[in-house]
């Protein structure tokens, strides 16, 4: 698996990405919950969206790695960990994921960033990890239902230019 681009040259970048960064795995409540591990350094959790898989970051994996252990990991029911089982949660899938990454790190603290769904499950993580979860950046999480203030009403440029005249 390599990314080709438009002018027919392979991304080698990406190719390395794939070989080096292996498959590990443990196995949690009858699932095989699959990560990725790159490079060296405070670890960096990366949860990618639905439907999707590890790969979602492979271009991102590389730099990353320069500064980070980064942990791309494969979620429940997606890429090359097994099926969910049927009475999965979001509050299963947050441990699931908690027990990967302690395999992977120990009780090391880290940060985090989830995509799409990816980041609706680390919020959830977050009160799995606790004060473990340092950093956590989101990417587009719909659905979390976080409580926003009212927006302020909306004014045309033609009454803000007037209202500075």
């Amino acid at each position: 698996f390599f990314f080709q681009a438009e002018d027919g040259i392979r991304d080698y970048k990406v190719t390395g990405v794939q070989t080096c960064a292996l498959p590990i795995y443990i196995e949690f409540d009858g699932c095989r919950v699959v990560w990725r591990r790159l490079g060296d350094g405070p670890p960096l959790l990366l949860l990618h969206g639905g439907y999707g898989s590890w790969r979602h970051w492979v271009r991102n994996m590389g730099v990353l790695s320069d500064h980070h252990t980064v942990i791309a990991l494969d979620m429940p029911g997606h890429g090359d960990s097994g099926d969910v089982p049927w009475y999965w949660t979001v509050e299963w899938m947050a441990e699931a994921i908690e027990a990967a990454v302690s395999s992977a790190v120990g009780r090391e603290p880290i940060l985090g960033a989830g995509f799409s769904m990816g980041g609706i499950i680390l919020g959830v993580l977050g009160t799995v990890l606790g004060n473990r979860l340092r950093h956590a950046v989101f990417v587009g999480p719909n659905g979390m239902k976080v409580p926003t203030a009212p927006l302020p009403k909306l004014q045309s440029l033609r009454e803000i230019g007037r209202a500075h005249v």
